[in-house]
């Protein structure tokens, strides 16, 4: 897998977004529907590449998931702003 971004400044969205545009991943991780949703195939594998891609050999599927839990907490978050405020006329 080629390193586009350096491994201190990568989201966890870009390196899901990496794994699933590259087809030999997908025993790992692998696009579900039409819908923007994915499946981890393998949940240990993507932990285990995350952490060796940040540097943090003691990654798991635990930790992984809930970095994913508060990625998708965050953006409810923001789409619930957008509900909330009006926009102004000027």
């Amino acid at each position: 897998m080629q390193k586009s971004i350096s491994s201190g400044q990568i989201q966890l969205w870009q390196f899901l977004l990496e794994l699933l545009s590259d087809s030999s991943n997908a025993g790992c991780i692998t696009w579900e529907g039409t819908n923007g949703e994915f499946k981890l195939t393998d949940p240990d594998e993507v932990a285990r590449r995350w952490g060796e891609r940040k540097s943090k050999p003691n990654m798991n599927y635990d930790k992984l998931s809930r970095a994913l839990s508060r990625a998708e907490q965050r953006k409810l978050n923001e789409n619930a702003e957008h509900f909330r405020q009006p926009e102004q006329d000027l």
